[in-house]
């Protein structure tokens, strides 16, 4: 079984096949310069119905830092 996949070109995607829409299994990862891609699923044959899914791979960022500044170091321009 091949499969044409539409992707966003350079993300790495994790492809998934499931034959019950609940548990899923990780079949490849696939990361393309160009749109669309063909993969294959040499294990669609054992399986009476199968379902795909592409999940992108998104790095985790580190949180941005915040600094505060106390309040004695804000000074108004005009009195309250």
């Amino acid at each position: 079984m091949y499969l044409t996949l539409q992707v966003t070109p350079n993300p790495t995607y994790a492809i998934q096949a499931s034959s019950n829409l609940v548990n899923w299994v990780t079949i490849t990862n696939v990361t393309s310069p160009t749109s669309p891609i063909l993969i294959s699923d040499p294990q669609a044959p054992n399986f009476a119905k199968r379902f795909y899914r592409g999940v992108a791979q998104v790095s985790l960022l580190s949180p941005p830092s915040v600094t505060t500044l106390a309040t004695t170091s804000i000074q108004s321009a005009t009195p309250l």
